[in-house]
């Protein structure tokens, strides 16, 4: 069946899905990945707006910084799962430790150790926790939209008994847009129903764009405030931990020289022990917050520029808001985050291991090239927005259609991808190349037969003519 066929089905059911009005939406992010969750709540906000009973499944740590940046609420519900006191701060200092593992350069495979046993004591947690196992059962969910870097999904959805459809926010799997390197990133949501193998359906960036929601007031006044050179925006995650105090006094040695004004998202409480950032001694023009809202924020149009470590989110807004970035990659999947912003002519790059006080004035030089305006950069990241802004259907509304697509087939309806299921001797065409192979074999072989008669009848000739002279 076609996607316009799946949307006039859609269109058809209306909001009774699955046998009655009010269908039910379960996920279950990474726990510790915030920007995981920001997208599992955007496709939450997106379903409860087409009728749908929403519910996030949320360790205590997570549920509470969310709630601190009020972005829960609003009729979404929350289980949640206690863990013991300080897991997920001591797993970010594991990671700090392992920097050199974070930037995937050597012993990938204690890497991703790290993080299963990481994973694994989450998912234990949530298991063992009988009141939240109980409210989740509760839910009597329809589907389980389940993240794919979250292996204890499979777990509940077996426990629970209830359909899947998995979440891929990370671009792990994604056959086709990363091919194209005028688009940042592709997002894939995955239906696994009946055989378990898995179709991937690739939606878009699901973050960005749309109309943006007035800013608190503090940040209008800063924003409008800033005069012509504009404002830049600085942010690294919501998991940023600097390793070191060089990159402290970097950034605070580069921002303060931005002829600019500043608007810096750090949480203080991250910054390395003895390392202190004094934010009475920084310039007037820089404005430290804990949180903004990051998307609404890249939205206005005194944002000149973004300094950013590059993470999924991150592309996504700067990508549809237009806004050039200055990135500098942690972790992970964002040295190829920034590889594709600056070959796609609307991002720069600066290496984390060369920021020091020293070094300073070549970041911001950097980011006083990103905030110039009409910069070819600003031009380009123009193009990339209106690339993306303009497709036909808002990345969002697809994966919802998706979602509630999957739920209005029958139980055993299989979504698999033929291709995942064919042999790898079919796939790759082996059988093909092997018949071509013996072709070839069998002309190369009579064209030497050929000419080795050739030969011989030649020297025989020759011989002859020899004897008779």
């Amino acid at each position: 069946m076609s996607l316009a066929q799946a949307a006039l089905l859609l269109l058809a059911a209306g909001s009774v899905v699955g046998g009655h009005r009010h269908p039910t939406l379960a996920i279950v992010m990474l726990p510790g990945g915030q920007s995981h969750a920001f997208q599992g709540i955007a496709i939450a906000r997106s379903m409860r707006g087409r009728g749908w009973r929403t519910a996030m499944v949320l360790p205590d740590f997570d549920h509470d910084n969310l709630e601190g940046k009020k972005l829960l609420g609003g009729g979404l519900e929350t289980v949640v799962f206690k863990t013991p006191p300080y897991t997920n701060k001591r797993f970010q200092e594991e990671m700090l430790k392992q920097e050199e593992l974070m930037e995937l350069k050597t012993n990938l495979h204690e890497f991703v150790a790290m993080h299963a046993r990481h994973f694994e004591q989450m998912c234990r947690h949530l298991l063992d926790d009988g009141a939240a196992m109980d409210a989740l059962r509760g839910l009597d969910a329809d589907m389980l939209l389940l993240d794919v870097l979250f292996s204890c999904g499979e777990a509940i959805a077996e426990l629970l008994q209830t359909r899947v459809m998995l979440l891929d926010p990370v671009d792990i799997v994604d056959p086709f847009m990363s091919k194209l390197d005028r688009f940042p990133y592709s997002l894939a949501v995955h239906a696994a129903m009946g055989s378990g193998l898995v179709h991937p359906m690739l939606v878009g960036p699901l973050l960005g764009g749309g109309e943006a929601k007035p800013l608190p007031a503090d940040l209008s006044a800063i924003l409008e405030g800033a005069g012509p050179r504009g404002v830049v925006y600085v942010s690294f995650g919501t998991t940023f931990r600097p390793s070191s105090c060089d990159v402290v006094h970097g950034l605070a040695a580069a921002l303060s020289a931005v002829n600019t004004t500043v608007i810096w998202a750090v949480d203080l409480a991250h910054l390395p022990v003895g390392c202190p950032l004094d934010v009475a001694s920084l310039p007037p023009s820089i404005h430290v917050m804990r949180w903004v809202p990051q998307d609404d924020l890249l939205s206005h149009p005194q944002l000149r520029a973004f300094l950013s470590h590059a993470g999924v989110n991150s592309i996504y807004e700067a990508a549809r808001r237009g806004k050039p970035m200055v990135c500098m990659p942690l972790a992970g999947d964002q040295y190829d985050g920034c590889a594709k912003a600056v070959k796609g002519g609307w991002g720069l790059q600066f290496k984390k291991g060369d920021l020091s006080p020293s070094t300073a004035h070549k970041l911001a030089a950097m980011l006083e090239q990103a905030a110039a305006k009409d910069s070819p950069l600003a031009q380009r990241a123009a193009v990339v927005s209106g690339m993306l802004n303009a497709h036909p259907r808002p990345a969002m509304e697809l994966a919802a259609d998706w979602i509630e697509y999957a739920l209005a087939l029958p139980p055993d309806a299989d979504l698999s991808d033929p291709a995942v299921a064919m042999p790898h001797w079919k796939r790759y065409c082996l059988d093909v190349y092997a018949v071509a192979a013996v072709a070839v074999a069998a002309v190369l072989g009579v064209a030497a037969l050929v000419l080795r008669l050739a030969w011989r009848g030649l020297m025989g000739l020759r011989v002859k003519h020899g004897k008779m002279e």
